[in-house]
């Protein structure tokens, strides 16, 4: 019976393969064209910058590995594996508030649209919530994880959801009130190692994970909606375009992909062939027009969204750049890093 049962398993196997090929085939033949091609076609300028180092946040004991801004840009928190969550005014380079971990291992950090919370979790398995008007007391601990925690994101302008990723090989939506699951969601086959919630609709997220895939998810029905392949190597970051109608991915295999929902495939590879390192975190600008890239070995680059060039190296971080964030305003890019300090880019 075991034998038959395999047997079945092992020609279903095979059958989604074929078909898999098939449908790349297909794929490929009507690949007639690439986005970059179209550039010199399109009204837009060409893209040029000069971003510059504007602000250098000092004052964490160790290692950086998050940061995140607030809803009004006013406001930044950065998790460090000093034990310590601290909340700066970016801008004047002055530090807010510090918040003491139970746990030094932290990995992740989110602030609330309210601006009421922020959320940090790790090796811990635990998404704890602290309040940023009451001197950072602990009043929530999310815990069904069975693996470390690598991203958490707030959803909405609210307080009352939170989106958590884990090494378990799964992601949660929790109900902040309550301090338990609303819906899980598995179906990756390795550590889950980054989620970005659509800007169009708070109902939509997409998962990265080393099994490298990254997966489009509907919170309501709680199923995976779209499947996204081509890396060979584990994705490390996702992030969703502006208009909510892509997304790129950046992985240990030295390259970021742009993927379309619409069409449902890859469109452009953006990859400089002299480095020889994964791709830690990428966001994009306000526009869309710029996607930015940080890199193992501390480098951080602008691609030409578009024509899919590089555009600037940021120079000034001397070790592994963990996180990037943009502002929600658009005017300023944080670099967080394993040097233990900040840089705010404009």
């Amino acid at each position: 019976m075991a034998t038959s049962v395999q047997q079945a398993i092992t020609l279903a196997k095979e059958d989604s393969n074929r078909l898999k090929d098939q449908i790349k085939k297909i794929r490929e033949e009507t690949d007639d064209a690439k986005l970059g091609d179209f550039q010199s076609s399109l009204k837009y300028p060409t893209a040029t910058t000069n971003f510059k180092t504007r602000k250098v946040l000092t004052g964490h004991g160790s290692k950086i590995y998050s940061a995140a801004w607030s809803s009004d840009s006013t406001r930044l928190v950065s998790a460090s594996q000093d034990g310590r969550l601290v909340i700066w005014e970016p801008y004047t380079e002055t530090k807010v508030q510090m918040i003491s971990l139970t746990s030094c291992w932290v990995m992740c950090v989110g602030y609330s649209g309210s601006g009421n919370l922020v959320g940090s979790g790790g090796l811990d398995n635990v998404c704890t919530l602290h309040s940023t008007r009451q001197e950072g007391r602990v009043v929530r601990e999310l815990n069904a994880h069975t693996g470390y925690l690598s991203c958490c994101k707030f959803i909405g302008t609210g307080d009352d959801r939170v989106l958590t990723s884990s090494g378990d090989m799964s992601c949660i939506v929790w109900d902040v009130d309550q301090g338990r699951p609303i819906e899980k969601f598995t179906a990756h086959t390795g550590d889950v190692m980054s989620v970005c919630i659509s800007p169009t609709s708070q109902d939509t997220f997409v998962s990265a994970s080393v099994d490298c895939t990254s997966r489009v998810w509907d919170i309501r029905s709680g199923k995976c909606v779209q499947i996204f392949q081509g890396h060979e190597g584990d994705i490390n970051t996702v992030d969703f375009l502006p208009n909510g109608m892509g997304f790129a991915t950046g992985s240990d295999d030295s390259s970021i992909r742009l993927f379309d929902l619409r069409a449902n495939r890859h469109l452009v590879t953006y990859v400089d062939e002299s480095l020889r390192t994964g791709v830690t975190s990428t966001c994009f600008s306000h526009s869309g027009r710029y996607l930015f890239a940080s890199y193992d070995d501390g480098g951080v680059i602008v691609w030409d969204t578009i024509g899919a060039r590089s555009l600037q190296n940021l120079v000034g971080h001397e070790n592994r750049v963990s996180s990037l964030s943009i502002s929600p305003n658009g005017h300023a890019l944080c670099t967080a890093s394993w040097d233990k300090t900040l840089r705010i880019w404009a």
